[in-house]
């Protein structure tokens, strides 16, 4: 009887021990996996930085503003010559449509007789103040004008027809009053027609 107790203890004591190991390796594990958690972050935060992700496109903080800087001063430079260049074309439009105004005018002078002022078909004594024209200065003969646009001259004046120049202001080497070399608008106005010689004046 003692010797079945005897049995019993020992069966017991290792289902307790048995038992307990059990239980223990589950914690082992927990642990780690703990551990390689810890592992795998120290990793992810050391190629963190080593790459950083302020370092996109392969350009760090300070280059990538650089060239943002270089890009706006580039578009604002490309900016300025397209208002540059709108400028300008606005004073050659501006120049052609005072030299339609003076063709105009002028023709208003040839048909009106001698009687009234006017040259009674007949160009050749017709000069700036015989025209209706806003101009800043004329020259003493006449045949010379200015505005803020250009500068505007008469000459080869016959008793039917003239040639009209205009000299824009926005052209390099301008000078008002003189013009500027050969960068000019030329035509010949008749009775009727003003008709271009030269329409595009090149800078």
């Amino acid at each position: 009887m003692k010797s079945n107790f005897n049995i019993l203890t020992k069966l017991f004591l290792s289902l307790l021990v048995v038992g307990f190991l059990g239980c223990t390796e589950p914690q082992n594990d927990v642990t780690e996996q703990t551990t390689s958690t810890a592992v795998e972050s120290e990793s992810t935060a050391e190629s963190a930085d080593i790459a950083p992700v302020d370092d996109m496109d392969g350009l760090k903080p300070q280059s990538r503003l650089s060239a943002k800087r270089d890009g706006l001063a580039s578009r604002m430079e490309d900016g300025g010559q397209e208002a540059e260049s709108h400028t300008d074309d606005q004073n050659l439009d501006a120049v052609r449509q005072d030299m339609a105004s003076i063709a105009a005018s002028a023709q208003g002078f040839y048909i009106k007789p001698k009687q009234l002022g006017g040259g009674g078909q007949d160009y050749s004594t017709m000069t700036f103040s015989s025209l209706i024209f806003p101009v800043d200065m004329v020259t003493p003969d006449g045949l010379r004008a200015y505005n803020s646009n250009g500068t505007y001259v008469i000459y080869g004046r016959s008793s039917s027809a003239f040639i009209l120049e205009g000299y824009p202001s926005g052209l390099s080497g301008y000078a008002p009053g003189k013009g500027s070399g050969s960068k000019k608008f030329t035509a010949t106005v008749t009775r009727d027609n003003l008709t271009w010689i030269n329409n595009t004046p090149a800078d």
